[in-house]
């Protein structure tokens, strides 16, 4: 009887399996991209020990979800990361680009000028300017252990024109943004695919955002091996398999439409069908499909260059 007691307790005190972790993540990751050479590795081999209390740093592009996963590494106790009193949450954070760009010298109130306006009372805040823009990006510490972030592509590009796309005809600036923020959501996607090639496998999470919703006690456990402790218990379900279209594009729908019928766009052949599906009188249901195909046209042509950085896409539009 003590013997099973002690087999039984022995079982019980055996980290869990991460195994359906790297099932599932390997289905999304392909086995020749840096994720999933990563993948086969940390499975055979496992993570490297970190060491007790020293923090991690997480790697994504802007737009990716940072605040969304800081939610859940607010669940870690800070002890974990070498919490002292100054620590706000596990993870530090490095963005691909860390600032894209900043005018920290010409802010109003808590925001950062801009463009420059027509007027004063025109003049659109953000984070992001024009003056000596240039991205900018984090120098990557290869000894350090790193939590890389992943999300659905068309939902990272929305994230990102949500906040940063500024249109001359309804936000009183002189320039156009939106093809400046794809291009550099496209340049801050190869940069971070570089610096993850240049990583240790057995020092490195990759974490979707849209697969962790989807499976998160399999993250849970996974990422718990990697921190090397028994339990974490933060990751938090939700079915984001279908997303409505017109949601979605809702906040800039009229930026989108403004921007379709103006004079003087930049010659590209995947708007072209946004610009005749956005005309006027046509519903704000197609003009949202039409944009999401494009968007998926560019997810797809940067998956196939970057395949760590964008994986295929989980989620449908209807």
């Amino acid at each position: 009887m003590r013997r099973l007691l002690a087999v039984i307790t022995a079982a019980a005190a055996r980290p869990e399996n991460a195994t359906e972790y790297f099932d599932v993540a390997s289905r999304l990751w392909p086995p020749a991209s840096t994720a999933g050479r990563c993948l086969a590795a940390q499975r055979q081999h496992g993570w490297r020990p970190k060491p007790k209390g020293s923090n991690f740093k997480t790697l994504g592009t802007e737009g990716v979800g940072h605040h969304l996963c800081h939610h859940w590494l607010e669940g870690l106790p800070r002890r974990l990361c070498g919490g002292g009193g100054k620590l706000k949450r596990c993870g530090g954070q490095f963005s691909f680009s860390s600032c894209g760009g900043c005018c920290s010298e010409s802010r109003v109130g808590a925001k950062v000028v801009y463009v420059k306006a027509r007027s004063r009372a025109r003049r659109g805040s953000a984070w992001r300017c024009f003056s000596n823009d240039a991205p900018k990006y984090p120098v990557v510490d290869k000894g350090r252990w790193h939590v890389v972030l992943v999300r659905d592509a068309v939902a990272t590009q929305e994230s990102i024109l949500r906040r940063f796309w500024k249109f001359r005809d309804m936000d009183g600036g002189r320039v156009d943004t939106l093809h400046r923020e794809e291009a550099f959501y496209a340049k801050a996607v190869a940069r971070l695919e570089k610096a993850i090639k240049g990583l240790d496998c057995r020092r490195t999470f990759f974490l979707s955002y849209d697969l962790a919703a989807r499976h998160p006690r399999a993250h849970a456990v996974a990422f718990a091996q990697f921190l090397g402790v028994a339990k974490v218990g933060f990751f938090r379900g939700s079915d984001n398999a279908t997303t409505d279209c017109l949601t979605r594009v809702k906040p800039w729908l009229a930026r989108l439409r403004a921007y379709a019928a103006s004079d003087g766009r930049p010659a590209d052949g995947g708007f072209d069908g946004v610009a005749r599906a956005c005309a006027r009188g046509s519903s704000d249901r197609s003009c949202a499909a039409a944009w999401r195909r494009r968007a998926e046209a560019c997810a797809a042509a940067l998956g196939r260059k970057h395949p760590t950085v964008v994986p295929r896409l989980l989620a449908t539009c209807a």
